[in-house]
C-alpha cells in the first residue's frame, strides 16, 4: 500500500526552532534578554533567521532518504482566530505573541517548500490540525497514512490505518512502558515515537478516539481547555473506562437519583476508583457545562474540502532542494 506523510508545519517547525537555540534563550524572560541573544541565532548573511528551517530541512531529507513516503504535504495555523476561539474565546490566549524570530520563519520555509515543490495547505478558521483529520479521513481509503506531529491532540486520529509518528522527550520511556524493543520502531524518525492503534491503547488505556473524551473531563492547559474543575487525569482515564464518553457519563449524573450516586460510588470504589468525582460533575452540569465544551474544543475536524491524493505526489525538484541545503549550510536563502 502507498504511503502519505501529513506534517504538522507548525508544530514541527517549532520543535526545531526550540531544538537548534542557545541554552541561554530557553532561560530568557524580558524582551532585554531575549534581543540580546539574537546574534547567536543561525541566521543569513542578511539577518534572515533559519535555525528552525535547518531543522526542517534536515527532517525533510531524512524523510525523503529513508522514509520515501509517496505522497506528502504540509500543514500550517494561518492564526489563533480559528472557530476555536469563536466558541471559547480563551482558547490559547494564554500564549504570548510568538516572537519575530520564530515567526519570521514560518513564511519563509512555506516560501522555500513552494520552491522545491513539497506541496502545503492551509485555510483560515482552521489549525492544521483540522486539515491533517480531514486529509487522513479522505486519504486512509487508499493508503497508509503517517501523521509527524508534537501535538498530542492528533492521537485521537489513530486507526487501523492511520498512525501518528509523535515527536516527544518521553520515546525511551514509552518503549520501556510498553515492553518493546528499539528495533521494533526503526521506521520512524529519530525522537519520535509510531503509535498505532494498539499501542495507543496499551499506553493510554483507552481508545484514540476517546482522547476527546479525556481531554473533555481533564481539560488541556497548554490550550487552555478549562475541562471539569475536580476531574484530573486519572479520573478522566477511569471515567472513561466505566462510562465509555462524557455524554455517558454526564446523561447518568444528570438523571440518577442520590441514591443511585451512592450506590454507583461503592461500584466504583470496589473497581479500584480512590476517588468519584460525581460533586465535581453535578457543579458543571448545573454551572457552565465546560465538559462537553471542552470535548468540542479537543475534536479535531475530518469535514474540511481538502485536495485529492494524487494532486499531493511526493516529487520535490532535485536540484532546488540541493541548492536550498548547500545554502542553508552556508547561511544564505534562496
Amino acid at each position: 500500500m502507498e504511503r502519505v506523510l501529513l506534517i504538522d508545519g507548525s508544530s514541527v517547525l517549532t520543535t526545531c526552532f526550540f531544538g537548534n537555540i542557545p541554552k541561554e534563550y530557553l532561560k530568557a524572560k524580558t524582551d532585554a534578554e531575549f534581543d540580546a541573544l539574537l546574534p547567536k541565532i543561525l541566521q543569513t548573511v542578511d539577518g534572515v533567521y533559519t535555525n528552525a528551517i535547518y531543522g526542517f530541512c534536515k527532517i525533510l531529507r531524512k524523510i525523503e532518504n529513508e522514509h520515501k513516503p509517496d505522497y506528502m504535504v504540509i500543514a500550517w495555523d494561518l492564526n489563533r482566530e480559528t472557530f476555536r476561539r469563536v466558541l471559547y474565546p480563551q482558547y490559547k490566549a494564554h500564549r504570548k505573541k510568538t516572537r519575530p524570530e520564530l515567526s519570521s520563519q514560518f513564511d519563509h520555509m512555506q516560501k522555500l517548500l513552494k520552491y522545491i515543490n513539497i506541496p502545503s495547505i492551509v485555510m483560515d478558521g482552521y489549525e492544521g490540525d483540522d486539515l491533517i483529520g480531514s486529509m487522513a479521513e479522505k486519504y486512509k481509503k487508499n493508503a497508509e497514512v503517517i501523521i509527524l506531529t508534537k501535538d498530542q491532540d492528533a492521537l485521537q486520529l489513530i486507526d487501523d490505518n492511520v498512525t501518528v509518528w509523535l515527536t516527544t522527550s518521553k520515546v525511551n520511556d514509552i518503549v520501556c512502558d510498553l515492553k518493546i524493543k528499539q528495533s521494533d520502531i526503526a521506521d520512524c524518525l529519530d525522537r519520535s515515537f509510531p503509535f498505532n492503534a494498539s499501542r495507543f491503547e496499551e499506553y493510554y488505556g483507552f481508545k484514540p478516539i476517546q482522547m476527546i473524551d479525556y481531554k473533555g473531563m481533564s481539560g488541556d492547559t497548554s490550550d487552555n481547555i478549562p475541562g471539569i474543575r475536580g476531574i484530573g487525569e486519572k479520573s478522566a482515564t477511569s471515567l472513561i473506562n466505566e462510562f465509555g464518553s462524557i455524554e455517558n457519563m454526564l446523561s447518568f449524573v444528570s438523571s440518577a437519583s442520590e441514591l443511585d450516586l451512592e450506590n454507583k460510588k461503592k461500584e466504583l470504589k470496589l473497581k479500584g476508583f480512590s476517588r468519584v468525582p460525581f460533586n465535581a460533575i453535578i457543579n458543571d452540569i448545573n454551572g457552565d457545562n465546560n465538559g462537553i465544551l471542552s470535548k468540542t474544543l479537543a475534536t479535531i475536524r475530518r469535514d474540511l474540502v481538502v485536495p485529492d491524493l494524487d494532486t499531493i505526489k511526493f516529487a520535490p525538484d532535485k536540484a532546488k532542494q540541493k541548492k536550498i541545503y548547500e545554502r542553508l549550510q552556508f547561511k544564505s536563502l534562496i
